[in-house]
């Protein structure tokens, strides 16, 4: 696969097609698995039978997937199960990232997104914080839960595609609005080197 890269510097003009989650995180895991191999991980996947339709530059989130997936196998030099995990619930569709890693320490913690910022001898800095404005693009967020010597978990939210039967007007879920709302609040923010602000990037589009 040939790696996606974002200018950081520069409008984004996002393709938005019609996209089955599930599918495009089964192809990460393939993606992933050769990789994984060499360090002694297992990449496995835990997704509905049924698909998780958004509405996505394909292309983009296939590499912002793959960036997370491919940090929690190196998080883990010695082996273990990296796990890619999807959901739709209440307007939401989340994808998790798993890894049986050392975890991200606290002092940290507010730095793992920001551009250029990391903690391996050869690492870029780069694909966390590809993978987090990738997110903004697309009215979306990513969060994550780790814990010291167990691992860590990033979390991955669109906006659900809507069903062709459309619900009334006025039936947002609260959780679709919440995230809404949320990306309405950081449109102004900027990007800069130093990474997003408070966790949040600008939202950008010609």
């Amino acid at each position: 696969m040939v790696q996606t890269l974002l200018d950081f510097t520069k409008p984004v003009e996002l393709r938005l097609v019609d996209t089955d989650l599930r599918r495009l995180t089964e192809e990460v895991a393939m993606l992933a698995a050769p990789e994984a191999a060499r360090q002694g991980v297992i990449v496995q996947t835990d997704l509905p039978d049924g698909p998780l339709p958004v509405k996505v530059d394909a292309d983009l989130v296939k590499q912002a997937v793959l960036n997370i997936a491919n940090n929690g196998i190196q998080a883990m030099p010695n082996g273990g199960t990296l796990t890619l995990a999807g959901r739709r619930d209440d307007g939401i569709v989340q994808i998790d990232i798993s890894d049986q890693g050392g975890g991200i320490p606290p002092e940290v913690g507010e730095k793992v997104f920001n551009l250029y910022f990391t903690t391996k001898k050869s690492g870029t800095g780069i694909g966390l914080a590809m993978s987090y404005r990738v997110m903004q693009l697309h009215n979306g967020n990513v969060t994550f839960d780790s814990r010291p010597g167990e691992g860590t978990t990033f979390h991955l939210r669109f906006p659900a595609q809507e069903q062709r039967a459309r619900p009334r007007a006025g039936k947002e879920s609260p959780s679709a609005r919440s995230l809404r709302r949320r990306h309405q609040r950081t449109k102004k923010a900027e990007w800069t080197e130093s990474g997003p602000s408070s966790w949040e990037c600008c939202w950008l589009r010609r």
